[in-house]
C-alpha cells in the first residue's frame, strides 16, 4: 500500500469543502486569470478555481489523471520547479499540506521561487497543519518532516519579500480523515467565517509579492 492509500485516499467530499475554501479566498483577494498549484495532489483546488489559464505540480504523476482536461500539469517537485515556469507568469500560486513534507531548509528556496513567478501584486496562499494547535499530532503524518507554526510561516514568508494580507491560525480542521461530521456547504461556510473554531488546525496565510517588487 501507498501513502496515498493509508493517508491520504481519494475523497469526492472534498470538492465540497475546496468549492467554499475557493468561494473564501476570492470574497478576499483577486486570484486572477492564471494560477499554479504547487502539490497539487487530486486537483481538487486547480479543478474548482473558475480562473482562465489553470496549472497544476505534483511529484506523483499520476495525479495528473484526476485533473480536469484544460489543466496543464507538470510532475515534477516542486522544490525543482526553477525552470518549470517562466519569471512573473502567475496571478496566484497556492499550496496545500506541501510544506511540511520538506525538509527546513527547502522551505526558504521554494518561497523565494514563488515569488519570482508571482507577477507584482500577485498573492502566494499556504494552507497546512499549524504545528501550535496540532503538536500532538502533527508527525501522526510519517512523512511530515518540519514543524511550522503560524507565527514563523508569517516571518518566513515576510523574509521572503512578500506582505502578508491573510493570517487565519485556525482556519480549518486538522483532517478530514475519520471524521463523522456531515461536509456539506452550507456547513464549511459556516465553520469557515465563523469566529469559534473547535479543533481548527490547519492554518491559511496569504501573501502578496509587493507592486514596486
Amino acid at each position: 500500500m501507498s501513502y496515498h492509500d493509508t493517508r491520504f485516499p481519494f475523497d469526492p467530499r472534498r470538492n465540497i469543502v475546496w468549492r467554499e475554501i475557493i468561494r473564501y479566498l476570492r470574497h478576499r483577494i483577486d486570484l486572477g486569470n492564471t494560477v499554479l498549484d504547487v502539490g497539487c495532489g487530486y486537483g481538487e483546488f486547480i479543478n474548482n478555481v473558475p480562473s482562465k489559464d489553470r496549472y497544476a505540480l505534483d511529484a506523483s504523476p499520476d495525479m495528473g489523471k484526476f485533473l480536469a482536461s484544460d489543466v496543464k500539469f507538470v510532475a515534477t517537485n516542486a522544490t525543482a520547479m526553477n525552470g518549470s515556469f517562466p519569471k512573473d507568469a502567475f496571478d496566484f500560486i497556492f499550496s496545500s499540506n506541501l510544506l511540511e513534507h520538506l525538509k527546513r531548509e527547502e522551505i526558504g528556496p521554494l518561497l523565494g521561487s514563488f515569488r519570482k513567478l508571482l507577477r507584482p501584486g500577485g498573492h502566494v496562499g499556504i494552507l497546512m497543519p499549524n504545528y501550535r494547535l496540532t503538536a500532538n499530532r502533527y508527525f501522526d503524518d510519517y512523512t511530515h518532516q518540519t514543524a511550522v507554526s503560524d507565527v514563523a510561516l508569517r516571518d518566513w514568508m515576510m523574509a521572503e519579500g512578500f506582505e502578508v494580507v491573510i493570517s487565519k491560525p485556525g482556519f480549518m480542521p486538522f483532517s478530514m480523515k475519520g471524521s463523522a461530521i456531515p461536509i456539506t456547504p452550507w456547513l464549511i461556510r459556516l465553520w469557515m467565517w465563523s469566529p469559534i473554531k473547535p479543533g481548527a488546525g490547519q492554518m491559511l496565510i496569504v501573501g502578496r509579492r509587493p507592486l514596486s517588487d
